[in-house]
């Protein structure tokens, strides 16, 4: 038996290197006259490859084109024919329009010039650079790589697919050539996931590379939902019961995903700013249209469980959490001691939530009323769920640390980090 097992599917984190290598490969061999493989994401539907292509090309200071092969026509991939009327010739050759994959004046992402370039983004934009430079010996480097991003090829039909063998093999249609610094990533659904799977013919299929990306809710939590402001309510609730993360994906019907929790999130978030109140059947609502009424009515009986804590009076001192019973000084008091795994794990998360919402609205720079509520968290509910719960309280601290980065902030680090025992967990939190 081997020392490990090998996993034949990737998460959308470890599809990075992949990307980066295969993008190198088909640079270097374009530069050559040479044909390369091209990759394609295969995975299910709702797994945020788009999201993730656009993230990962900012970080490299890429440019990325996106067209969604299902809504693609032929004349747009091909090109239409111009009749060109020249009597002082005997040229009777057709020329084409430039296809509209061709277009890349009004690209997803551009690529930022030097004068647009903050100073802290210099070690990201050079290893972007350097990712032209070393492709081949000679290559001048003087223009970004450009992702042509053809999303939904899974439901290419035969007469897309013809004009795609041209373009994976010569990186041309008709007598049009893409640009060198243009490399080309496909990404699509499988066969298995109701998505409307086209087959894709022989010869196509031999110049392609797949990789197969499998849902990963730790993935999603830390490349996606925290730096996109996914409610924690929604994260915890997750990370909590991870088989509500996804579902078989359904038609006509909706079924959970990465992607319609996140719409779910946002479908509550707007509920809130217009000013109506999330009530059980409200909330209920707008998430079962996501995801389907099972989840909707756990993460439900979940909120339900949060909200039961009033982490606004724990945070502002009036309502008391004490480890033991013995400290209770009277009955509306929370008692560390006599609560569940689930019951501590809730009420961390909505202290969480608490402080988080209370420094969003200070842009995370620390005040008195900040450092209070803080404190508060530190000593009544952090260290004691620490040494009852030791195993909640990560996800906990991750989402207060990841979402304090977005602000460049360090109010929170700085109060929390005042306990050894914090210390000694966040030494191991990231790693």
């Amino acid at each position: 038996m081997p020392s490990h097992q090998l996993v034949e599917t990737v998460t959308l984190t470890d599809c990075r290197n992949y990307i980066i290598s295969n993008a190198k490969l088909q640079y270097k061999m374009s530069s050559q006259g040479k044909q390369s493989p091209v990759l394609w994401i295969s995975g299910p539907p709702g797994l945020g490859k788009s999201e993730f292509m656009e993230q990962l090309v900012i970080e490299l200071n890429w440019g990325l084109s996106i067209c969604f092969l299902s809504q693609m026509t032929i004349d747009m991939m091909s090109g239409l024919p111009m009749v060109k009327i020249d009597t002082d010739h005997e040229d009777h050759t057709i020329p084409w329009s430039l296809p509209e994959v061709f277009n890349f004046d009004n690209m997803r992402v551009r690529p930022k010039s030097k004068d647009e370039q903050n100073p802290e983004d210099s070690e990201v934009i050079t290893f972007g650079a350097a990712i032209v430079e070393d492709a081949v010996e000679d290559a001048k480097g003087k223009d970004p790589l450009v992702i042509l991003f053809f999303d939904d090829a899974h439901l290419s039909d035969r007469g897309i697919q013809k004009y795609m063998f041209q373009l994976l093999g010569q990186k041309t249609i008709h007598s049009h050539t893409l640009p060198p610094n243009v490399v080309i990533v496909l990404a699509g659904n499988r066969s298995e996931d109701h998505a409307g799977f086209q087959q894709v013919l022989a010869p196509i299929a031999n110049r392609i590379q797949y990789l197969d990306v499998r849902y990963d809710l730790d993935t999603w939590i830390d490349n996606y939902a925290i730096k996109n402001n996914v409610r924690l309510d929604i994260v915890s609730f997750l990370s909590n019961s991870p088989e509500a993360f996804s579902s078989t994906p359904m038609e006509s019907a909706a079924w959970a995903s990465p992607r319609s929790w996140t719409y779910a999130s946002m479908g509550l978030d707007q509920f809130e700013k217009d000013g109506h109140r999330l009530d059980a059947t409200t909330t209920l609502n707008i998430v079962k249209g996501c995801v389907g009424t099972e989840y909707a009515s756990a993460f439900n009986q979940y909120r339900e469980l949060l909200m039961r804590w009033e982490s606004d009076k724990i945070l502002s001192g009036v309502k008391k959490v004490v480890e033991y019973k013995k400290d209770k000084t009277n009955s509306s008091d929370i008692v560390v001691e006599e609560l569940d795994r689930v019951e501590c794990y809730a009420l961390m998360t909505s202290t969480v939530q608490g402080i988080t919402k209370k420094l969003r609205k200070v842009n995370f720079k620390a005040t008195e009323s900040t450092d209070k509520s803080v404190d508060i968290f530190r000593l009544d509910v952090l260290k004691p769920i620490t040494r009852k719960h030791r195993e909640i309280v990560p996800l906990g601290l991750k989402i207060l640390f990841m979402s304090e980065k977005e602000y460049k902030s360090s109010a929170i680090t700085r109060r929390l980090l005042m306990d050894d025992e914090v210390v000694a967990m966040v030494s191991t939190l990231f790693k």
